[in-house]
């Protein structure tokens, strides 16, 4: 019979956009310029403006977005992906792109992945980080700038909780809650006091301990394990929240007193939920990114739709994503692919709710 779908998980990319529902049934819209909406087909020109349902035998757990290739993790821990793969971000030993989702390293259990613009990183079930893909800023972290078409294991010997992938660079939380960063950092993304690239794991001395990281264009967000947020890197558009826009080459508290919960990173703009599920939002808002009607940058965070709890969150490049207590599917922002699923290609500067999700069992 049809019945709504619980959604729980999200992931917003360049333009395009995946959800996993409460049966792990996966669904994606926007851009299939490269076969990145995973559906077994390719359009240069095309996109989807209404949520498609991708690999119907497969239940996912976990999602994640980048320029041009997905990737997810299934009930098992198997590895999935599929769409561009120019650069190896694939991890199929090629750089064919692949139009439905294939099994990558299947001897091995995942727990967690992240999609950079053009490299991928993975978290296995015992704690080990691999990397693969575009590595031109060394955001592989092998000490090279060489591009990889496999998985090749980062910082051996090092047991990792969290990752997250930006425009060529990469961060990870390990399991004592030390912040690693590598990669690209011409504006301070890696938060280590510089500008300099590295191309292996450094680790970030904040005095404290972290749970939660996101990585976006050229900035970063994390939480710490009170609720702290902390921010560094770019800051053009406002982008980190400090009222400023001065570039922060070591990471800076936000919003003191707030506890947050969850956060996502978009080119220039940021998303947080806190421990009572209020929305934040501030940085670029050129296209409604932000969601408060308005396109104009914040500097500093505003709750958006007010009133109501909000439980996961996510960011494309410029447009936005959440999902709401009752498992609700909201979007607004830039929408010229279809990225936010409401079946138009028109902007949206105020949060729409997406109510397609139905299934037959």
């Amino acid at each position: 019979m049809d019945r709504h779908c619980f959604l729980t998980k999200i992931a917003g990319g360049l333009i395009h956009s995946l959800v996993i529902d409460n049966s792990g049934n996966l669904w994606a819209w926007g851009s299939n310029n490269s076969g990145q909406i995973g559906d077994g087909t390719q359009d240069y020109h095309g996109y989807k403006t209404i949520p498609t349902r991708i690999k119907a035998e497969t239940k996912f757990t976990t999602v994640s977005v980048g320029s041009i290739h997905s990737l997810a993790i299934d009930e098992d821990g198997g590895l999935w992906t599929w769409g561009g793969n120019y650069n190896g971000q694939l991890g199929d030993g090629t750089t064919v792109g692949r139009t439905s989702p294939v099994q990558i390293k299947q001897n091995t259990k995942f727990i967690a992945v992240a999609a950079g613009d053009f490299h991928s990183l993975v978290i296995d079930d015992s704690g080990n980080l691999w990397a693969w893909g575009q590595n031109d800023h060394g955001q592989l972290g092998d000490e090279t700038v060489t591009d990889q078409t496999s998985p090749i294991q980062i910082e051996v010997g090092t047991k990792f909780t969290a990752v997250a992938a930006g425009n060529s660079y990469s961060l990870a939380i390990d399991n004592s809650g030390n912040l690693w960063t590598w990669g690209k950092n011409d504006r301070g993304q890696l938060g280590d006091g510089t500008t300099i690239d590295r191309y292996s794991p450094v680790q970030i001395e904040v005095g404290t301990k972290f749970i939660a990281v996101a990585a976006g264009y050229s900035h970063s967000l994390a939480i710490d394990n009170s609720g702290n947020l902390w921010t560094w890197g770019k800051n053009d558009r406002g982008q980190l929240g400090d009222g400023t826009t001065i570039d922060r080459y070591s990471p800076v508290q936000i919003k003191p007193g707030t506890k947050f919960v969850a956060i996502a990173v978009g080119h220039s703009h940021s998303l947080t939920i806190d421990d009572s599920g209020n929305l934040r939002v501030w940085g670029w808002n050129d296209r409604g990114q932000l969601g408060d009607g308005t396109i104009i940058d914040r500097y500093l965070p505003i709750k958006i739709k007010s009133g109501t709890r909000f439980t996961a969150v996510a960011a494309g490049d410029s447009h936005s994503l959440v999902i709401d207590d009752s498992g609700n599917l909201w979007v607004w922002g830039n929408n010229f692919q279809g990225q936010l699923g409401d079946g138009t290609i028109t902007n949206q500067t105020f949060p729409v709710q997406i109510k397609v999700f139905n299934t037959v069992d």
